[in-house]
């Protein structure tokens, strides 16, 4: 595994895009993943960037620091305004300031 932050499924997969599925719309959906630190030291200040910028897409909850190999968890809610027949997609990524001993 390559050193850094690392978004993890509910199988502890690597992953770098999102399938948010299809949420009807006036209904809320949130979803939940771990955010692993593969950086080889603690991390401070951890930032949480989706690709897709929209007011649908509310990042909930995630780690303000990282020790190292440690998991935190990202909450992301979805709040479709409009009906679409595709689920939603879009990349996430993570970066933070990293301790250096």
């Amino acid at each position: 595994m390559k050193a850094g932050l690392h978004f993890l499924d509910s199988e502890d997969n690597i992953i770098d895009e999102l399938d948010l599925g299809m949420v009807f719309v006036g209904d809320s959906r949130t979803y939940e993943y771990k955010l692993f630190n593969n950086t080889g030291t603690d991390v401070i200040r951890v930032d949480v960037w989706l690709e897709l910028q929209s007011e649908e897409l509310e990042i909930l909850e995630k780690p303000e620091k990282l020790a190292k190999d440690a998991t935190g968890i990202v909450k992301i809610k979805w709040t479709p305004s409009l009906k679409i027949k595709a689920g939603l997609h879009t990349k996430i990524s993570a970066k933070g300031i990293e301790v250096w001993s």
